[in-house]
Formats: C-alpha cells, sequence, structure tokens
C-alpha cells in the first residue's frame, strides 16, 4: 500500500463523517432485508427509495470530495483506484 500523502484536519473530517454517513445508509439496507425475520412488517417503498437517493448522494459527494483533494494535492485521481485516509494519520493510502 503505497502513501500519497497527507490531508489537513477538516479534510478529514469533512471525508469521515461522509464515509459515516455511507456507512449508516449501508446498515439501513441490511436492516430493511432482515425486517421480516424480525417480525416487522411496515411499508418501506417510500423509506427505500429515500435511502437509495441519499446513497447516491452521498457516493457523489463522496467522489467529488477526491477529485477536489485529489486536485488541491496533485495527486492522479483515478475513480478505478482505493484510496482511503488513516485518520489517525491523515495519510492517504493507495491500495
Amino acid at each position: 500500500m503505497a502513501i500519497l500523502g497527507k490531508v489537513s484536519d477538516a479534510e478529514s473530517d469533512e471525508i469521515k463523517t461522509l464515509m459515516e454517513r455511507k456507512g449508516a445508509l449501508e446498515d439501513l439496507f441490511l436492516i430493511l432485508g432482515k425486517q421480516g425475520e424480525m417480525g416487522i412488517e411496515v411499508s418501506t417503498t417510500q423509506l427505500y427509495d429515500r435511502i437509495v437517493d441519499d446513497m447516491k448522494n452521498v457516493r457523489k459527494e463522496v467522489s467529488n470530495w477526491w477529485l477536489r483533494v485529489s486536485e488541491k494535492h496533485s495527486w492522479q485521481y483515478d475513480p478505478e483506484n482505493s484510496w482511503t485516509v488513516d485518520f489517525s494519520s491523515n495519510e492517504v493510502h493507495l491500495k
């Protein structure tokens, strides 16, 4: 895993918030998929559609964050690559 560089605390906080939001939405998908097993009968169409829309938005925000930060730091961004931020050091890693 190669280290590309570091992001600022503010940049790290911003992507961390986005990734936490994305994780929460993924958890909601899992919960909706298991609601029958839990004996819950709720109309989920509206909720599901809202989660899908929110997931699309957060994925776009994450992509825009990577584009903006890579341009600022002169990193060659390729959406096909897997980049991560180590939140303890703010280092950006390319897998």
